[in-house]
């Protein structure tokens, strides 16, 4: 515990450094007014962004008022040397850059897998990696190709479908091209989909192929295969055993499925077209179907699939893809579950990527334009399904940015798969612009926070840090002045610089997508990023059923609410439509409420053998409709929009009149010290809210030595289940949101501490973390029903309270308990414990 005197001092010091920049401020605030000019900023945050397409019209949509469509572009089909599908695309723009760096990744040294306290392997392994390798234009041309001739080699042909399910690799991207080049249509699916799920898909599309990552958690690992072992060892390796399970609930599965492609772990041992020794490449030509033998299906890895084309005497057709060809079919669904399958064209595809042109490089206004340089290459990391940030990456290489492959374990220096003393992706790419989810960010501020205060928590026991106490002070100075229209040049130059080394020194733009899930980024995340890292932070409203972003904020923006997603984007047409079940109307006062509809031709064509109630629709004039089902708050004098939340996520509780919106209140309350990650229950027969806990360790292990809870004395799941530290994250839970300006009808009542992993593995998270409510509400339903059934109303109350405390005197101590029956919350339900009192010497 920190000392008083030690608390007194931390005072005393920031006290006069506060004093300091006071007379700092006075004194150059009139230099500053006159240099940075802070009035116009503030006029350009509350001009209109948005206006009615037929002036006068109610009820005519709305379009955006400040960006337009460009006609000067690669991307526009209306220029001299526009393009209207991606083939197109791809061509041109190697024809222009030709020699230049297009795509980059990092081949791995060495693993080295690392154990957590209790002394269970991490699934995340420690890896250290070599600098970026990089192909030119050109030679992307040239491997596209092969892909094309490697997959005609093997049986696929021109209207084929291909599922795809792996992150966002060099293999990926270049399967997607090759068959956009071959005219056939690439079925794209999140890499943690469960197998079984995956088959249903591969049944339901009539897939001929199949493209796979390696280490998917479908497919296993292969390093029972090993290369040059005869064919009847071949059938322990997992995927010949998936495909054996698979033909038992589909005989007919080897007439249908030509080949599977597995995308290999890329290691430094592996060269240019050869295959990876953990993998063996496999072929059953044997015609017989008895369960004891491999199907007659193609077996390669991408390597070999890339040699096989390169050694080809085919020829690639000169058929393409045209303009109303379904270029993509999109699974969203993660893990467990699966959504419909979403038809983008290629129309569809290319117009967004034109809106986005338009908006961050062509056109738009000052505060939309990005700073692109060849220099700073772009970093793609999201799954394959991730649209928004393939077509950025498509973006970028248009104007000659190269895109440099990276994951979520090996972003930065602080990131769990990057071994101590290595450099993550991020340093070395030193990129401008990134694109990320908000819990990704959320937990890049906690990492980088954690590693300035050297600490592993920030709990009440460092309050009298004076480097926490001085980090804390310096956020709220930055964010203050930047809504008054100026910039904290010193702070910036002598405190937040040494913050910006995890992003590589020239980050400029974070993009943020909110929408589809009803995630919004943390508003502390935001003051965060905006004041360490001094670059504008995009939030943007982002929907795949609209082939990627609808509406994005401007630099100005952040005058706005931090729940803004800004004004829609060029091209897009909006409407707000009543939501009366929650009492959300368009013809609210001030400002318009309601759910919001997109309309244009970015609007996909439906979803893959389209269900009865769908959410698509046209109008009298031809133009096609999607019902987000997100409602929005739209500012009646600068047009910007703010989500509320989603539907689903609206929960009208017993004893109230208004809905409760759970996913803003998460984002708010993940930021707590305490939560690693976090989601929340209602259903409307309660009147108040559950919260479920992915702890940080660190932090629990911290609060008991505030609790004086003899160290080891506990585990890790004891900890998580005592009442006592359950109050104390409750409290903490609570101060926060009260803090954060949320009212107490949002704020927890009860808090379950998961001492139990959530993981993209298990099912509980997506794999950039994201709780999946319904998943989690299905693993602790009994913990649901017995919290419901025994809300403890006085979480609030002192620990004295719910303790016997012995000792009067001033030194604390875990206090003596004297056969004390307690109540330890476990997940089958309430566990009656009986504890002992220590053992004392006389």
């Amino acid at each position: 515990m920190t000392s008083p005197f030690k608390e007194l001092t931390s005072s005393l010091l920031l006290g006069v450094v506060k004093s300091i920049i006071l007379i700092y401020d006075i004194v150059t605030i009139p230099l500053y007014f006159i240099l940075q000019m802070p009035w116009t900023k503030v006029e350009q945050s509350n001009d209109s962004q948005l206006r009615r397409e037929v002036s006068g019209d109610k009820k005519s949509p709305w379009i955006s008022s400040i960006r337009q469509m460009s006609l000067d572009s690669m991307v526009s089909p209306d220029s001299t040397q526009g393009c209207l599908t991606l083939h197109e695309l791809m061509v041109k723009m190697i024809m222009f850059h030709k020699d230049k760096r297009c795509l980059g990744v990092r081949e791995i040294l060495m693993e080295e897998e690392i154990k957590d306290p209790d002394g269970r392997t991490v699934a995340v392994k420690k890896v250290q990696q070599t600098d970026y390798r990089w192909w030119s234009y050109i030679q992307i041309n040239k491997k596209i190709d092969d892909v094309v001739k490697g997959l005609m080699a093997n049986g696929l042909q021109k209207g084929d479908k291909v599922v795809i399910s792996s992150s966002h690799r060099v293999e990926s991207f270049l399967a997607i091209h090759a068959i956009s080049r071959m005219g056939a249509t690439a079925v794209l699916v999140h890499p943690n989909l469960k197998r079984d799920k995956l088959f249903d898909i591969i049944i339901k599309t009539s897939a001929k192929g199949l493209i796979i990552q390696q280490q998917s958690s479908q497919i296993g690992q292969q390093q029972s295969c090993q290369s040059g072992q005869k064919t009847d060892h071949n059938a322990n390796c997992p995927i010949s055993s998936i495909l054996q399970q698979w033909r038992k609930r589909e005989p007919q599965l080897d007439q249908q499925l030509k080949c599977i492609i597995i995308i290999e772990t890329v290691t430094s041992s592996v060269g240019e077209g050869r295959v990876n020794p953990g993998f063996a490449d496999h072929t059953n030509t044997n015609n017989s179907t008895t369960d004891q033998q491999l199907p007659r299906i193609l077996i390669k890895s991408f390597s070999s699939l890339e040699f096989e084309g390169s050694s080809s005497p085919l020829s690639i057709g000169t058929s393409p893809s045209s303009p109303s060809d379904i270029a993509f079919i999109v699974y969203t669904g993660s893990y467990d579950s699966t959504s419909s399958g979403v038809l983008l064209t290629q129309t569809n595809l290319m117009t967004s990527l034109l809106s986005l042109d338009s908006t961050l490089v062509s056109g738009g206004v000052k505060g939309d334009k990005l700073s692109l340089s060849p220099k700073h290459p772009y970093p793609s990391f999201a799954p394959v399904t991730d649209i928004s940030d393939f077509l950025l990456s498509l973006l970028m290489l248009v104007n000659g940015v190269p895109v440099g492959f990276s994951s979520l374990d090996t972003l930065t220096f602080l990131s769990p798969g990057v071994k101590e003393g290595c450099p993550g992706d991020l340093c070395l790419l030193r990129p401008k612009v990134i694109y990320s989810p908000p819990v990704v960010l959320d937990r890049l501020r906690r990492s980088v926070t954690e590693e300035y205060l050297g600490e592993k928590a920030i709990t009440s026991s460092e309050k009298g840090n004076f480097r926490s106490s001085y980090l804390s002070f310096a956020l709220d100075y930055s964010q203050y002045w930047k809504r008054q229209g100026f910039n904290t040049t010193l702070m910036n130059l002598f405190f937040f610089r040494s913050f910006a080394k995890w992003t590589g020194r020239s980050l400029e733009t974070i993009i943020v997508p909110s929408g589809g899930n009803g995630q919004i980024l943390c508003p502390k995340t935001q003051h965060f990023l905006r004041s360490t890292t001094g670059c504008s932070i995009k939030t943007g409203f982002s929907f795949l059923e609209c082939g990627g972003f609808i509406a994005l904020r401007t630099n100005e923006d952040f005058y706005s609410a931090t729940s803004s997603i800004g004004s829609s984007l060029p091209g897009i047409r909006l409407k707000v439509s009543d939501y009366p079940e929650s009492g959300f109307f368009s013809y609210d006062h001030p400002n318009p409420r309601g759910e919001v509809l997109i309309g244009g031709p970015m609007v996909a064509t439906g979803f893959f053998e389209q269900p009865t109630d769908t959410p698509f629709c046209s109008d009298s004039s031809g133009i096609p409709w999607f019902k987000t089902g997100v409602i929005v708050e739209m500012d009646s004098s600068s047009g910007l929009l703010t989500m509320i939340d989603k539907k689903e996520n609206l929960v009208k509780l017993s004893f109230g009149a208004d809905c409760v919106p759970l996913g803003q209140t998460e984002a708010n309350l993940t930021s707590c010290p305490f939560v690693d990650n976090l989601s929340l229950y209602a259903n409307s027969d309660n009147n108040f809210i559950l919260a479920f806990v992915s702890p940080i360790r660190s932090a629990i292990e911290s609060l008991c030595r505030t609790l004086d809870i003899e160290e080891g004395s506990l585990s890790f799941k004891e900890m998580c289940s005592d009442p006592e530290i359950q109050a104390e994250v409750t409290r903490a839970i609570v101060s926060h949101g009260m803090a954060a300006g949320l009212p107490k009808k949002l704020l927890p009542s009860k808090v379950k501490l998961c001492s139990d992993s959530w993981e993209s593995e298990n099912g509980l998270v997506t794999a950039e973390g994201r709780p999946i409510r319904s998943e989690i509400a299905r693993r602790y339903a009994q913990d649901i029903n017995r919290m419901f059934g025994n809300v403890d109303h006085n979480f609030n109350l002192p620990p004295s309270a719910t303790r016997q405390v012995t000792n009067s005197t001033s030194e604390q101590s875990r206090p003596n308990i004297s056969q004390t029956t307690v109540q330890m919350e476990t997940r089958e339900g309430i566990e009656m414990t009986t504890r002992s009192p220590p053992e004392t010497s006389t």
